[in-house]
């Protein structure tokens, strides 16, 4: 038989016990959500990085020049973002909607199709670029893959829309649709900027 005094002296243990273990998980969770990384898609004419001209040296040691489009995904929140990936969920162009595939991204020099982004921290990812050579001005896509359909598609001067779709392991995803023109010439590349992605 139980001792009723046994169980009063216990209780007030066993309920603080109870007590701190529920304090202890909800501050695990409060702090796990305000350390969390945060992550958003820039894209904007004036944001520096996002078109850049550069030079390049072809495979014969010719000089050539090169016009890009870049999207930088940023890390707005408080601990780093792991395994982050781009891709694209559907295109705009001039001869319609593309959106049988999903394309991947790769971050711009390194060309790695995961990264890290660090707290406050950023990086770039290639998205459409022009190349002159003397041969006149050649446009294209930055996908790691560019499916076959996709390729038969002449890239003609037009605006340009993007769904840009961002994950990671350990922060919520973000899509944004992102939008560019090229009237055509080297110079004729311009960014829209981007607004929220339809579903």
């Amino acid at each position: 038989m139980v001792d009723c005094g046994t169980i009063k002296e216990w209780t007030p243990y066993l309920s603080g016990g109870l007590a701190g273990s529920i304090l202890a998980l909800v501050g695990q969770r409060i702090y796990a959500w305000w350390s969390a990384p945060e992550l958003a898609i820039d894209f904007h004419e004036d944001y520096r990085g996002c078109r850049v001209q550069t030079p390049a040296q072809t495979g014969n040691g010719q000089e050539v020049q090169q016009h890009y489009i870049r999207i930088k995904i940023r890390n707005r929140g408080r601990s780093t973002a792991k395994n982050v990936s781009v891709v694209v969920t559907g295109l705009g162009l001039r001869t319609g909607e593309f959106e049988d595939e999903v394309l991947d991204l790769q971050t711009s020099l390194s060309s790695k199709l995961t990264f890290d982004v660090g707290r406050r921290g950023y990086r770039f990812v290639d998205l459409f670029h022009l190349l002159q050579s003397p041969a006149g001005v050649a446009a294209s896509f930055d996908f790691v893959q560019t499916p076959w359909r996709l390729q038969r598609i002449a890239v003609e001067p037009h605006e340009f829309t993007a769904r840009i779709f961002v994950s990671a392991d350990n922060a919520a995803s973000v899509s944004r649709e992102v939008v560019w023109k090229w009237d055509g010439g080297f110079d004729g590349l311009r960014i829209d900027g981007s607004r929220p992605a339809r579903d």
